[in-house]
């Protein structure tokens, strides 16, 4: 049997469960316990999807990669609880336990029938896999379809999407990413462009339209393509580029975005070493909430006050960007 990427969903017996109700402050709920049977597994590269038995699935290399801690422990008692509710709104409210461990409002389970057939999808229209930050591949529960998602388009528009509980089980993060690379370390994906590794020179394709820089990585020179909209740094991993090479035309939005890129590779040692006046402080501070909150076209104008020029020449002394 070809090898599985990943825990899709869970079969369950749909035609032997427990169910109860209590009744509490008024509101009832509703208790249904399902017996796991099975599961649905995924292949991302093959876009296929497989249902095993559980003693089938035991046999797996997938199965038998799973941690000591891993959430799934396969026994005679592993279940999954759905406890519903209505609630003043008159919407059905639904929490879900899996052998105990109740679901957060960020994850969601998938049931099959033992035929196969979606029994519950938490109300969803999709399920989410985290490629990298911006980036998501989204499976329509209905289709199976594949479809990828950025923070800067969305092709599901308004569908409901959550992530897998089980997104975690198994490695197949660096098959999502080969998916979408076009040469190691440069991932696209509808415009969206995010760099994974360290490069001496890099120029983007005039495909790019959206630069993410939210890894740890380090770039002698960059060369941004005429058509790049925005970009966007990270906060916490954070890029370093030594010299920066943008088009007469790009926004200020993207000339900040080069400022906060810049900034926050910065030694703070060296930032708070900068004195021109009292208020000194009061910039760092407005600096670092301005990148914090991704706002880079402010950033832009806010730098270019006259009352900052001395702070900003010290600031900005070892920045290298040249027009084309």
């Amino acid at each position: 049997m070809e090898e599985f990427d990943g825990l899709f969903g869970l079969v369950v017996n749909t035609k032997n469960f427990s169910r109860s109700s209590l009744k509490v402050y008024g509101t009832r709920y509703y208790t249904r316990v399902y017996q796991v049977v099975g599961v649905m597994l995924i292949s991302f590269q093959r876009m296929e999807f497989k249902q095993l038995s559980l003693s089938e699935f035991n046999s797996t290399k997938l199965a038998k990669s799973f941690s000591l801690d891993s959430p799934l422990r396969w026994s005679d008692a592993t279940e999954v609880e759905i406890k519903s509710h209505t609630n003043n709104d008159g919407d059905l409210i639904n929490e879900v336990k899996y052998n105990g461990d109740t679901l957060s409002s960020n994850r969601m389970i998938v049931l099959y029938d033992m035929n196969g057939r979606l029994y519950y999808n938490g109300g969803y229209d999709a399920v989410a896999y985290p490629i990298i930050k911006g980036i998501i591949l989204a499976v329509d529960l209905k289709t199976h379809s594949f479809q990828y998602i950025t923070e800067n388009t969305n092709p599901l528009g308004t569908a409901k999407i959550n992530y897998n509980y089980f997104y975690g089980v198994g490695n197949y993060t660096n098959k999502l990413r080969d998916m979408l690379t076009t040469e190691q370390g440069y991932i696209e994906c509808i415009g969206t462009v995010c760099i994974t590794k360290d490069y001496d020179v890099l120029m983007l394709d005039s495909t790019c339209r959206y630069l993410n820089l939210v890894e740890y990585i380090n770039i002698g020179k960059l060369i941004c393509n005429r058509e790049l909209v925005s970009i966007k740094v990270g906060n916490r991993f954070r890029a370093r580029v030594d010299e920066w090479f943008i088009s007469k035309d790009s926004s200020a939005s993207i000339v900040g975005a080069i400022l906060a890129c810049y900034v926050l590779s910065l030694s703070e040692s060296y930032i708070n070493s900068l004195n021109t006046d009292g208020n000194d402080k009061f910039r760092r501070r407005a600096i670092v909430a301005l990148i914090n909150s991704y706002k880079y076209e402010e950033l832009f104008y806010y730098l270019r006050k006259p009352e900052n020029r001395e702070f900003v020449n010290g600031l900005l002394a070892y920045l290298k960007v040249t027009i084309y």
